[in-house]
C-alpha cells in the first residue's frame, strides 16, 4: 500500500512542482511595479529641469500637467499678458457662422463676427513691468474682412473694460500668450488656445526648456543649456 502511494506521488510530482512554481512566480510579480517607459521629451525635461520630475508621467505627456508642475515647483511672482485675441459674436444679432473649409482666408470669418485684440506695446528700451497694453475691437464685414470698430481702442485697459467687451457675447475662440515671472528668477512664456496650453517655454540664465503640442504627434520637449557641448 505504501509503495502504491509513493508511486502515485511520483506520477503527480511534476504537476505539483509546476503549480507551486507558478504560484511563487505570480506572488513575486504581484510585488513588482510595472515598468513604464519614458519618452525622449521626458528625458529632455529632466536634463533641463530635474525639479520637474514626476514618476507618474508615462510616455504620453500632457502640456496641462507639465504647466501645473512648473507652477507648483516655481511660484509665480507676476504674470503679464503679452498678447490675447478673442473671437466672439453677439447672439442677439444676425451671424453667419464661419466656414472651416476655407482655412485662413478672410472669408472664413463669419459676417458679424468680432474679435478683441490685447497686445503689449514693448519698445526697444521698455521694461516688461511698465510696458503699456493696447486694446482694440474689430468686426467682420460682408467680405469677411475685419475692420476696427470706431472708438474701441483703449490704452492700459482696465479689467472691467475688457469684461464689458465680452459681456453677453458668445466666445468662439480665445488665444493668449502670458509671461510669468517666477520668484526664483525663471520666466515661463505660455501660449494657450481656449484655455488649453499649446506652447511652454521655461527659462533661466542657463537653461531653456520648450514643450510644444504637435497635435497628432503629441507633446515634444527640447532642452538647451549654455556651455553644453
Amino acid at each position: 500500500m505504501v509503495g502504491f502511494s509513493l508511486l502515485r506521488f511520483e506520477i503527480w510530482r511534476p504537476f505539483i512542482v509546476g503549480v507551486g512554481s507558478l504560484i511563487f512566480f505570480l506572488g513575486f510579480l504581484s510585488g513588482v511595479k510595472p515598468f513604464v517607459p519614458k519618452s525622449l521629451s521626458y528625458e529632455n525635461i529632466l536634463r533641463c529641469y530635474p525639479e520637474l520630475a514626476n514618476p507618474s508621467w508615462g510616455p504620453k505627456l500632457d502640456l496641462t500637467q507639465i504647466k501645473r508642475q512648473m507652477d507648483d515647483k516655481f511660484a509665480t511672482n507676476h504674470s503679464y499678458v503679452q498678447y490675447r485675441q478673442v473671437e466672439f459674436h453677439d447672439p442677439s444679432q444676425k451671424y453667419i457662422k464661419a466656414n472651416p473649409n476655407l482655412g485662413e482666408s478672410p472669408l472664413s470669418k463669419g459676417v458679424g463676427q468680432r474679435r478683441m485684440i490685447i497686445s503689449m506695446q514693448v519698445g526697444p528700451t521698455d521694461k516688461i513691468e511698465t510696458a503699456p497694453l493696447s486694446l482694440k475691437v474689430e468686426i467682420a464685414d460682408e467680405k469677411g474682412e475685419f475692420v476696427e470698430v470706431k472708438n474701441s481702442r483703449r490704452t492700459q485697459p482696465r479689467p472691467d473694460e475688457i469684461a464689458n467687451v465680452l459681456r453677453g457675447m458668445v466666445v468662439d475662440h480665445d488665444q493668449s500668450t502670458y509671461l510669468d515671472v517666477k520668484v526664483d528668477g525663471q520666466t515661463l512664456l505660455s501660449t494657450s488656445e481656449d484655455g488649453v496650453p499649446r506652447i511652454l517655454t521655461l527659462r533661466d540664465s542657463n537653461r531653456v526648456l520648450r514643450c510644444e503640442s504637435a497635435k497628432e504627434l503629441g507633446v515634444f520637449c527640447s532642452c538647451s543649456k549654455k556651455n553644453e557641448k
